[in-house]
């Protein structure tokens, strides 16, 4: 059982039981919930005028409730099962333009499935098979006097059938697997002219795997096949689609002067054609979806390095890795916000993005009970507008991507209270494809810093404390331009395990 508190009137209790019915039964029954009021203060730059003003319209609340039961049969089969029900309540804080951040919008959501799993064996094969039933409702209100009726409501009730099956066969240096998924989506809302939407979508795989002692390459086939159609208005298009991938692992140098000074270092390149389908959202919502909008497919070509090594017995792990990649991608599905509700949906047809990702995880033991753990990973993408040279987007960065992202964590472990400090950060990106005067977001960096310990109590119990200062150098900055985000802020909290 646990609680945090923090700032803005936040409050999250959450409790989890977990236990055996029987030795081959495991039931598990967690709840969570959460409420915040969220109106924290701001700067607001008009002109050559700056005044303090106050978030409001901001209060949320969610609760989540799931069960989950895990069971093996006399053949050794295993079968799981999981409820889940969350319910989410909030107001929509209104764009922050000169003097003005009134907010009328409200939005309530509310998602439940159930889903059943089953594995099992026989000497060299391998099956499951698995289902889920999903519904979700959004519920969304604007009480504004410009509406006829004093408010605008816009409702949408989505329900999904979801089964799967698989089977694997290992031979000696091979394995071959085959897997199709089949779903049914069908959606409809409060509005007359909407659609009511239905989709069958069947996914097929075939996957190769060879693997040997210093090698192993895997090659994939996926078949796509979505059928569309509206008892009421306008069907989105069938999409049909066959993607292959494929990539090959190598490990290049091994060495291992003894138990405390080893390393390893591996090598890998990729091909991958990834697909996808607007989802329900994206195509038929109001305002946001649009019935036109094509799949996006996007082509990747990349090679990395890991390096694994314990260089010394102080220096306990490092991790490195480094990959490149191309990427170009045809009917890019591209969302760009006018409102935390209503976001404008688009294909832009030719998008390449040349990326690199770098990650580094360390552990140095200085001394006795004393650790020190290290994270960090940088991303470099420079994606350019490439679908019509006329256009006053072609060439320019996409909205809201950023060139370079930073996100680093440091922990040190003691006998005491254990010490962390974290980094992220984005350079400047843009809220327009066409990078209009005035539409530049600035470049952020938000540090954070915490405490936290286990106390071991009695008869097996472990507390565990928890307190975290956010933002520390209450730097103001947006995600969603004209929507400023929280400056510093803390949180406290303390979970307990029976």
């Amino acid at each position: 059982a646990g609680i945090n508190v923090g700032s803005f009137g936040a409050v999250a209790p959450s409790i989890r039981l977990l236990g055996k019915c029987t030795d081959r039964v495991t039931l598990g029954l967690s709840s969570h919930f959460y409420r915040a009021d969220n109106n924290y203060p701001f700067i607001l730059q008009n002109g050559k005028i700056t005044t303090h003003e106050t978030r409001d319209h901001s209060h949320m609340q969610a609760y989540t409730v799931q069960g989950d039961l895990s069971a093996t049969d006399q053949a050794g089969g295993k079968w799981q099962m999981l409820l889940f029900y969350n319910n989410d309540a909030r107001e929509l804080p209104g764009q922050v333009m000169y003097y003005t951040q009134k907010g009328t919008e409200q939005l309530d959501e509310q998602r439940a499935f159930a889903q059943l799993r089953q594995e099992r064996r026989w000497n060299d094969w391998k099956w499951m098979c698995a289902a889920k039933f999903s519904f979700s409702e959004s519920l969304y209100d604007d009480t504004n006097p410009q509406y006829p009726t004093g408010a605008l409501q816009q409702n949408y009730w989505q329900r999904e059938w979801y089964a799967t099956t698989g089977v694997m066969r290992t031979f000696r240096r091979f394995s071959a697997a085959y897997a199709a998924d089949y779903t049914h989506t069908s959606l409809n809302s409060n509005q007359s002219a909407a659609p009511r939407a239905k989709r069958h979508s069947l996914q097929q795989a075939l996957s190769l795997r060879y693997t040997h002692r210093v090698l192993t390459a895997t090659a994939r086939v996926l078949a796509y096949d979505d059928w569309n159609s509206c008892p009421v208005g306008e069907a989105a298009q069938n999409a049909h689609h066959i993607s292959p991938t494929a990539d090959v692992t190598a490990h290049l140098v091994s060495w291992h002067k003894d138990a405390e000074h080893w390393g390893r270092l591996r090598a890998r390149v990729l091909y991958k054609e990834s697909y996808r389908v607007p989802t329900f959202s994206e195509t038929y919502y109001y305002h946001l979806g649009t019935q036109r909008l094509r799949p996006e497919l996007a082509r990747q070509t990349g090679a990395g390095l890991t390096l694994q090594a314990q260089p010394a017995p102080w220096w306990q792990n490092l991790e490195v890795s480094a990959d490149a990649y191309f990427n170009h991608v045809r009917d890019r599905i591209s969302a760009i916000p006018y409102n935390l509700y209503v976001w404008q949906t688009v294909n832009m047809g030719r998008v390449n993005i040349w990326g690199t990702d770098v990650t580094l995880h360390s552990t140095f033991r200085p001394a006795e009970r004393h650790l020190l753990l290290l994270h960090t990973n940088y991303s470099w993408q420079k994606a350019t507008d490439r679908t019509d040279p006329t256009s006053r987007s072609y060439g320019k960065q996409p909205a809201y991507m950023p060139q370079h992202t930073l996100g680093a964590s440091l922990a040190w472990e003691n006998p005491w209270a254990n010490l962390s400090i974290s980094l992220t950060a984005l350079s400047e990106r843009w809220s327009t494809n066409e990078h209009a005067a005035g539409t530049l977001l600035p470049a952020y960096a938000e540090w954070g810093v915490g405490a936290y310990r286990e106390v071991k109590l009695p008869r097996g119990v472990r507390l565990n404390l928890r307190a975290d200062v956010l933002n520390l150098f209450n730097k103001q900055y947006e995600i969603v331009r004209r929507y400023p985000m929280p400056g510093r802020h803390w949180k406290v909290g303390a979970t307990v395990h029976f």
